[in-house]
């Protein structure tokens, strides 16, 4: 397998996420790959961590192995920082890595080692972005196990996904079949519904993902409720664009696009009964029905 390019769509969503960036740039810059074999590109797009500054100083303090450029756009989607990335990205491999996944030393080549088992252009690795445990509390670690966060449920022991699953926080793809399916549509202007769109297209252009444990990557964000309901009415806002352009898959996401006043009352009524019964059923009932109200909240103001 020639050159891997890594490429990051960076969207710091609020000052209280800002990450470590330190410690990520050491990380993408000491994979157990040989530096010429590839390089890092980081997009940002939310203007609230200075990527610039930040690399400029690790490389003041440390020696940087890989190439590694950081590039900052006007304000946008995650959509179109991909695309921006893609334009500059040299390898044949393309990796796609999440800004708050911090990926260990034999990530990169974990990717590389699969795509040269499986040089059909159609295959897709995908691993998992798992919470360490200093971030894992009931409510993330239900987001997690029950597929809410990525789309399919994450578990450390996990061995396979869906064959037709894509998500860009830790995937890699051929660039063979990225051109088969186009461009990021940067209709999209959050973080959401960009990558399931794609994948859509990935698939009829003939994907088949299978799962990489060795690439693992470590899902570094403090989740709780109240900021995961922020992102689902991004998302919500996200899926009336996606459907206002597929309306033949409306009926694949049919619950969280009914009106708004149903959701107050599904709410209410889970509150009720966490109030009374106080199982573990009944809090995951509740946090269901506040995200999926989230979502129709975002998906009915959405353009």
């Amino acid at each position: 397998m020639s050159r891997a390019s890594i490429i990051v769509a960076a969207h710091v969503r609020d000052t209280e996420r800002l990450p470590d960036l330190q410690s990520w740039f050491h990380a993408l810059c000491n994979q157990s790959l040989p530096a010429d074999d590839y390089e890092v590109i980081v997009v940002d797009g939310s203007y609230e961590a200075d990527y610039d500054l930040a690399l400029a100083r690790f490389r003041a303090e440390k020696e940087v192995r890989a190439q590694i450029s950081c590039h900052r756009i006007e304000c946008a989607g995650r959509a179109r920082a991909l695309n921006y990335a893609l334009e500059y990205a040299t390898g044949e491999l393309i990796i796609f890595l999440a800004d708050d996944c911090l990926p260990s030393a034999g990530f990169a080549e974990a990717h590389v080692h699969f795509h040269e088992e499986h040089p059909e252009p159609a295959a897709v690795g995908i691993s998992s972005a798992m919470l360490p445990p200093e971030y894992r509390n009931a409510f993330s670690v239900w987001l997690e196990q029950s597929g809410e966060l990525f789309g399919v449920p994450f578990r450390a022991d996990m061995v396979a996904v869906p064959d037709d699953f894509f998500y860009v926080a830790n995937a890699s793809v051929k660039r063979e079949l990225l051109e088969r399916a186009g461009r990021f549509d940067e209709r999209f202007v959050h973080h959401a519904f960009d990558d399931v769109e794609f994948g859509f297209r990935l698939r009829a252009a003939g994907m088949r993902s299978r799962f990489i444990p060795e690439a693992c990557v470590s899902h570094v964000h403090d989740i709780n409720l109240r900021g995961r309901e922020r992102a689902v009415r991004e998302a919500g806002a996200a899926a009336k664009t996606y459907f206002s352009n597929h309306p033949e898959k409306k009926r694949w996401l049919w619950l969280p696009t009914w009106p708004c006043w149903f959701h107050r009352w599904r709410v209410a009524s889970a509150g009720i009964w966490l109030a009374a019964a106080g199982t573990v059923r009944a809090q995951s009932t509740w946090w269901r029905a506040r995200l999926d109200a989230a979502f129709a909240e975002g998906y009915h103001k959405g353009v």
